[in-house]
């Protein structure tokens, strides 16, 4: 969807968005319960959100700050500014440098064998290696609580793509937000004036010579460009691949996160957020719920008559199918002092692709700059980015001028059928 805006404001008139799902969004899932707004997709905006930040300004579309962030119960703050280390000032310095320094030689290209090497790191290694304990910390929260793996299992390239100087500042400033009308509401409102195909999933490409031709249960269509966004794995059944795009789908293993929206009594109600250290640690059991949010005032009318108790937002990780993560939930949030009174709502996601080490160290993140625009074919979305919507469109941002150019050197263009 953001690409697509940001081509027809670059100028390019005939784009065609394929969406297979009957709204628009992606992973933004917004439930309306007890007169308030739950997000059990797509949630916070932060300052890292520039793009999505403006044109929610352009769209009159307010912005709720989250609210109170606590863990185990107090403060995050204090929990980042507990035990051994240097003071915390001190550590955002030194691990703002660090990540400039790794951030300047991804954008360069860089591909040596050491700068492979520290890209394939687990991000706690890469942490531990500069002493930077409470840095350690706030990834336990930034990172994991928000389901994009344990610090032991995710590479620091990925890792450091997220956790930017503007994230950090968002963090300690509770400058944290979510749309008043919620993320669905916002793709919605994006998508007005664009060509969106809601409900017609693409079945085949077939990609030759200048263009091709993309089938749906509906139509069949030539193009001149193809964006894709969806996982390599799903694009893999639709058309044959290079050897370049098989290694790169190879490479890329997919998570599991679950949200779940639940009535519970006698929980937390002087905050918004909680999470548990215990949780989060590399080594947890698997299923633990990893933390639990309220609405913030700015999205809550007041507790519907007749409830005894109030709506939460639970996350939590699902390895596999064998085991119940309802039954789990309900035994967590007693140990956490409430009382599940009833499960309304919960979905599994196919969430946060991980990059495997040994690809990374055998070139992966080279390749997967190099393949951009072979075959007429462009990659943007979680496999190429990050899950979050800052990183998509950061990368969507650098895209689409190139996308543009090959449009223009391949003019006339082609009709859309």
């Amino acid at each position: 969807m953001s690409a697509a805006r940001l081509l027809k404001e670059a100028g390019v008139s005939d784009v065609v968005v394929f969406e297979a799902r009957a709204v628009p969004g992606g992973k933004a899932l917004s439930v309306i319960a007890d007169g308030a707004l739950h997000e059990l997709g797509t949630c916070y905006s932060t300052l890292a959100h520039g793009l999505t930040n403006r044109w929610m300004k352009a769209l009159g579309i307010a912005q709720v700050c989250l609210g109170r962030q606590m863990f185990d119960g107090a403060p995050f703050v204090d929990y980042l500014r507990a035990g051994a280390g240097a003071p915390l000032p001190i550590e955002l310095v030194r691990y703002l440098l660090a990540w400039r320094r790794h951030m300047a030689l991804a954008g360069r290209g860089i591909d040596t064998q050491r700068f492979r090497e520290e890209c394939a790191q687990p991000i706690g290694d890469w942490l531990a290696e500069r002493k930077l304990s409470r840095m350690r910390r706030f990834m336990l929260r930034a990172l994991t609580v928000l389901g994009y793996g344990f610090l032991d299992e995710l590479p620091a390239c990925q890792a450091l793509r997220w956790a930017t100087p503007s994230l950090i500042a968002s963090g300690l400033f509770d400058e944290i937000r979510m749309p008043a009308g919620g993320w669905q509401s916002f793709w919605m409102r994006l998508a007005e004036g664009l060509n969106v195909r809601l409900n017609e999933p693409v079945v085949e490409v077939v990609r030759e010579g200048p263009g091709g031709v993309l089938t749906t249960p509906y139509a069949r269509c030539r193009f001149e460009q193809l964006l894709v966004t969806i996982p390599l794995d799903d694009f893999a059944r639709l058309t044959p691949f290079s050897p370049a795009e098989q290694a790169i789908a190879s490479a890329i293993s997919w998570g599991r996160y679950v949200t779940t929206l639940v009535r519970v009594a006698g929980w937390f109600t002087n905050y918004e957020t909680d999470a548990w250290s215990r949780a989060v640690e590399p080594g947890a059991a698997s299923g633990s719920l990893l933390a639990a949010r309220r609405p913030p005032p700015g999205l809550r009318s007041g507790q519907a008559a007749g409830q005894a108790g109030e709506l939460y937002v639970c996350g939590q990780y699902s390895g596999t199918d064998d085991f119940d993560l309802s039954r789990i939930l309900r035994a967590d949030i007693a140990a956490r002092g409430g009382r599940v009174q009833e499960i309304l709502q919960q979905r599994v996601w196919r969430y946060m692709p991980h990059y495997s080490a040994e690809a990374i160290r055998a070139g992966l993140l080279g390749e997967m700059r190099r393949v951009q625009g072979e075959l007429q074919t462009w990659y943007s979305g979680a496999s190429f980015s990050h899950e979050a919507v800052s990183n998509i469109t950061r990368l969507n941002e650098r895209l689409v001028p190139q996308i543009f150019g090959a449009l223009e050197r391949h003019a006339p263009r082609w009709p859309i059928d």
